[in-house]
């Protein structure tokens, strides 16, 4: 599911925020028989390529938003790095030992620019631990990428970790490449090497390409023992926005980027090796989600889950739980209602034994006490600790506070809904304005006389005329529509691009309601623009008493 994405916050009154931590989480190789090749001789390629190309999405550009300058070469500023929660670390001190994997299998693949076209799944030759799952087979992607779940390899890079698309990956350089396609040559191919417990499966890039003609010749190397090298033989020009070089785990919830997503002027260089060495085998734990937080009231009980897994990899383990707290907490099972014991007799409350590779859920239940005032908050942090190695362990952060009123609106990630929150320090009311799908964009509230104007513009296409139409909401301070929703602005008719975008609003003592935005006319045939802000009033019962106005008056029409 898809988290709820705050737009827009419309304060009220003085307001006391409890501040959410955002979520997240979160190789010693044995020897190996050297299967080195002498480097292809791949001089530098570079067709020409227009600057003044209208790119795209898949544009390979630099951090200022201009395409990328071919001069200079840049690389992480230090030579290792990590560990992330499960122990991984890399480093890019290592000498290129570069394998040709052109002696292998060609996958076939091609692509231009895509991230959809991956192989179906080849065996590795070897089980391949990979965090704390074990891997016999893996998919191959033409945007530089391989992993061990197909459906999640196709979605374009984010920030390493994250629990969204894609996971379960190995990228040393994933962006949107060009191969085997008109004007570009380039292959990727597979290569098994070595002998038990040196076993190797390499996956090579061979001069794949940009939109802008570069030419780039990287590979991995998964080892059996678990590490990972990352091999970058000529990486001729070019910078994507965003590049991830880095390796992630199933869930998102873990991993490690040489390179993470945005543009951040880095990029691996010709003769570079990066690897990203597996720890070694010993007890860990990780605790889901980190940070957790609410709004509560006097006298009131919050209840949230905590999943502790068992990520090490030295068989079943019981993890201690340590709590420290101000307000009452009480620690309970998944249903809720059985609390946790001392299952092990050492003297702490514990999860019971978790399996390697399994996990349990925690019930924190956050007691607020009887007399509270707007602003009073808790931290509870809970501690996770391995009994069979006391310095493995993870922590949580559970907050809850007692908010001063204020009102927020958002489009709702999870069904694209519009939606409105009333949060006072009695309670939460949170209100469904419009069905699933609705999307709204540039959401604002204001507190008017009797309760809250809720608005927000609505895209709707007509005759391939793109329009931004602005749509209201009246409700009572318990949250009841008074009335509907309702078209502010009704483009119907128009005969060019009409977009009513920047919104604001606001509500004047004898409870008239303002907006004002700006309104932009685009002509399909010059592409030229034409801008103007706008206002209209309601009265206090919501009825229209000025319509859209035009306050500026601007007549001039010009390019971008």
């Amino acid at each position: 599911m898809k988290s709820p994405v705050v737009a827009a916050v419309g304060l009220v009154s003085a307001l006391t925020l409890l501040t959410l931590a955002p979520f997240g989480v979160a190789l010693e190789s044995a020897a190996l028989p050297s299967v080195a090749q002498e480097p292809d001789p791949l001089g530098p390629v570079r067709p020409g390529a227009t600057l003044a190309a209208v790119c795209g999405d898949d544009c390979w550009v630099g951090p200022d938003g201009r395409l990328a300058d071919p001069g200079g070469s840049t690389v992480a500023p230090q030579s290792t790095g990590g560990p992330d929660a499960f122990g991984y670390r890399w480093d890019d001190s290592v000498a290129l030992d570069w394998i040709d994997a052109t002696r292998g299998t060609n996958t076939g693949l091609s692509g231009e620019g895509s991230f959809t076209s991956i192989t179906d799944p080849i065996p590795l030759g070897f089980p391949f631990p990979f965090y704390e799952r074990t891997y016999t087979e893996v998919t191959i992607s033409s945007a530089g990428g391989l992993g061990f779940d197909p459906d999640s390899l196709v979605a374009r890079p984010t920030a390493v970790p994250s629990p969204r698309p894609p996971n379960a990956f190995i990228a040393p350089y994933l962006g949107p490449l060009w191969l085997n396609s008109e004007g570009y040559e380039g292959q990727v191919y597979t290569l098994r090497g070595g002998t038990e417990p040196n076993r190797i499966f390499v996956v090579e890039w061979h001069r794949v390409g940009t939109n802008l003609g570069d030419r780039f010749t990287f590979q991995a190397v998964l080892r059996e023992n678990g590490d990972v090298l990352f091999q970058y033989l000529d990486m001729d020009r070019g910078h994507y926005c965003p590049t991830v070089s880095a390796i992630e785990a199933e869930d998102g919830l873990d991993g490690l980027a040489y390179l993470n997503a945005g543009c951040n002027d880095m990029r691996p260089v010709s003769g570079k090796a990066v690897l990203f060495r597996r720890p070694a085998p010993a007890p860990r734990v990780v605790a889901h989600r980190r940070h957790q937080g609410a709004f509560t009231r006097a006298g009131s009980t919050e209840s949230f889950q905590v999943l502790v897994r068992n990520t090490g990899d030295v068989g079943p383990d019981v993890y201690d739980v340590a709590v420290d707290s101000i307000w009452p907490v009480a620690l309970t099972g998944a249903d809720g209602r059985t609390p946790l014991a001392d299952t092990d007799g050492d003297g702490a409350v514990d999860t019971g034994e978790i399996l390697q590779g399994g996990s349990t859920t925690v019930t924190v239940e956050v007691a607020t006490p009887p007399v509270v005032s707007p602003g009073d908050a808790n931290a509870v942090e809970l501690t996770f600790r391995s009994s069979l190695d006391s310095s493995a362990s993870d922590r949580v952060m559970v907050r809850t506070a007692v908010p001063a009123p204020f009102a927020q609106v958002y489009r709702d990630g999870a069904d694209d809904a519009m939606r409105l929150d009333l949060i006072r320090p009695d309670g939460q009311t949170r209100v469904k304005a419009t069905p699933d799908g609705y999307q709204g964009q540039d959401m604002a509230v204001a507190e008017t006389g009797d309760g809250f104007v809720y608005t927000w513009y609505k895209r709707r296409v007509v005759d391939r005329l793109d329009l931004y139409e602005i749509e209201y909401a009246l409700y009572d301070r318990l949250g009841r529509r008074t009335r509907g929703v309702s078209k502010l602005t009704d483009h119907t008719g128009a005969t060019m691009m009409t977009r009513d975008l920047g919104l604001a609003v606001a509500v004047a003592p004898d409870g008239s309601i303002g907006f004002v935005w700006q309104r932009r006319l685009l002509n399909p045939t010059t592409w030229e623009e034409n801008c103007n802000a706008y206002y209209a009033v309601l009265d206090a019962s919501g009825e229209l008493a000025v319509p859209a106005t035009n306050l500026t008056h601007s007549t001039a029409w010009e390019s971008g």
